[in-house]
């Protein structure tokens, strides 16, 4: 059995066994200091408990989601977008939000079966010496996922959402060529999310202008294949610099992305910094991107279903019948 330590401040491998750099072997990790504990065998007293939880809290693997479907059939939200667009900041500064007790429309926090990932996203949004760190890019492992799970209830239901993040890098490739042996990830989220966060890079359109928006409409038609009616929320990330994009690049942009997700599509601009807005617009319009997808969510799976009572009986059990 390996125990250890690492020297990485975001890794729980002590408490979780997982590898936050995600190393195979673990004990590859040049953070880590493994050691190895024998377990002692012999017969067990009769009152030993030999139960374990099925889950560690660290972030979920498409194997794991029988854990959240076993009642009912979990919402995915696949977070879309090139590298570098700030898609897995943006999830750190939503769980930040609910820790501080800013909700989605009317729905609360109820559970979550990843808190221990959530937390290594919100760690790395915390202030370290007067300076923000950002979490840890995703890595471009092909076979690598990243699926974090939130229960959200209200008065009537229960929703288990789960937000599946990856690589920017992997996003690219999958755009140039959707069989892309490295992009598996990428492939089971198009294929089984519910809906989408689309990410638009501000500051790579200010830097890199046509080539980023090039990149941007590359991925957004890939991700238009097969999307049916599943919407998009298409997000403007680093909105604290936005006005520094041409208005051409802007407005041409904002045309191509409604033209190709059509009006299952909303647009929003987010942050993790403040506009300078006493109304704080940057915190209201992180969750504004999660109360529009839940809204659709909804949308989506309310469906009424009418019972013909038999003539003469109030018992509607009676319609099951042959």
């Amino acid at each position: 059995m390996s125990k250890g330590t690492c020297s990485n401040t975001k890794c729980s491998f002590s408490e979780t066994g997982h590898c936050f750099a995600n190393a195979d072997p673990v004990a590859s990790c040049a953070n880590l200091t493994v050691s190895v504990v024998s377990e002692k065998k012999g017969k067990k007293s009769s009152n030993q408990k030999n139960e374990t939880i099925s889950w560690t809290g660290d972030y979920l693997v498409p194997e794991d989601l029988n854990l959240i479907s076993a009642c009912s059939s979990p919402h995915i939200i696949g977070v879309v977008g090139p590298a570098k667009a700030a898609k897995t900041s943006y999830l750190g500064m939503l769980y930040t939000l609910l820790l501080n007790g800013r909700f989605p429309s009317t729905f609360h926090f109820s559970n979550s079966y990843t808190l221990n990932a959530w937390e290594k996203l919100s760690f790395g949004l915390r202030f370290h010496q007067g300076k923000v760190l950002f979490p840890e890019a995703t890595p471009s492992n092909p076979d690598f996922h990243s699926i974090y799970h939130l229960g959200l209830k209200n008065d009537t239901s229960l929703k288990d959402v789960l937000f599946a993040d990856a690589s920017g890098e992997v996003f690219g490739q999958w755009a140039m060529n959707a069989n892309d042996t490295n992009a598996s990830s990428v492939r089971w989220i198009h294929t089984n999310a519910s809906s989408f966060i689309f990410f638009v890079d501000s500051v790579a359109l200010i830097n890199r202008r046509a080539e980023a928006k090039e990149e941007i409409l590359d991925i957004a038609n890939r991700l238009k294949q097969n999307l049916g009616k599943r919407p998009v929320a298409i997000v403007w990330s680093k909105a604290d610099r936005i006005s520094e994009i041409r208005p051409n690049i802007k407005s041409s942009l904002q045309e191509e992305l409604k033209n190709i997700f059509g009006p299952q599509s909303t647009e929003n601009e987010v942050s993790n910094y403040t506009f300078q807005d006493p109304d704080e617009k940057c915190h209201e319009n992180n969750l504004a991107v999660l109360n529009w997808l839940m809204d659709q969510m909804g949308e989506r799976s309310n469906t009424t279903i009418e019972l013909e009572i038999p003539t003469g009986s109030r018992d509607t059990f009676l319609n099951y019948r042959k």
